[in-house]
């Protein structure tokens, strides 16, 4: 399985490592640490350095509470740091963005990837999504950034999170993009990921080989690599 964007590949045989470049005031773990293009930069160099293969770029804070961006922000944000990881670096970029307007200029400034929380539901998303031609990542959430830590609530996890894929990845196909064009994130940052569902993830992991080949997961805590990588030594 490769993904192809921007004149580039992308070989999927085996994991990758994506680095996360927030250039916002206000992220959950790195607001204000990188909202510089000269900073910015320093930091791509770091992960790049370090083994990333990939840098996902975002301008807009999702973490809960988070004060909303206009789209003009969000592009004087994103675009120069965008240009600049594409000039220097034999790197893939994403851009984490829900706006059409930022992901037309993304795909235009360099950006690979569209990595939207929202999964296109932003008015003309989709559509703009699907004019770039450029692999989506979809992820799924209860509600919105602002409330899906709220105590989100599943009668049957597994089977809500793989309705809730099917379901896009329909909406997708029906828009013109590629099911081979998408990868899929269930999300393990939220607070749904717990030691009573983590089980589920290795039946995700086969859900969604089956359905669309990718999938694209934020694992930011050792020992959930370890539990799925079925390794439970510490990593």
């Amino acid at each position: 399985m490769k993904l192809f964007a921007q004149g580039a590949t992308l070989d999927l045989t085996h994991p990758h490592v994506m680095g996360i470049l927030n250039v916002t005031p206000d992220s959950f773990s790195d607001g204000g640490a990188h909202n510089t293009l000269i900073e910015a930069v320093k930091h791509a160099n770091l992960m790049v350095n370090a083994g990333a293969t990939i840098i996902d770029v975002g301008g807009e804070s999702t973490r809960p509470g988070a004060a909303e961006v206009s789209v003009e922000e969000e592009l004087d944000r994103v675009i120069p740091v965008l240009e600049a990881i594409a000039q220097r670096f034999e790197v893939w970029i994403s851009v984490d963005t829900s706006k059409p307007e930022v992901i037309r200029e993304a795909a235009r400034a360099g950006a690979h990837i569209i990595n939207d929380v929202r999964s296109l539901s932003e008015p003309g998303a989709l559509e703009a999504a699907a004019e770039t031609g450029l692999p989506v990542s979809l992820m799924h959430m209860q509600g919105n950034p602002k409330t899906m830590q709220e105590a989100p609530k599943y009668d049957d996890v597994f089977a809500e999170v793989n309705r809730y894929f099917i379901e896009q990845i329909a909406r997708c196909e029906k828009a013109g993009i590629a099911k081979e064009k998408l990868l899929l994130d269930p999300d393990s940052v939220s607070v749904k990921i717990s030691l009573t569902i983590i089980p589920y993830w290795r039946d995700w992991v086969s859900f969604i080989i089956l359905t669309c080949r990718c999938w694209w997961a934020c694992h930011v805590k050792r020992w959930l690599v370890s539990y799925l990588t079925w390794d439970h030594q510490t990593v």
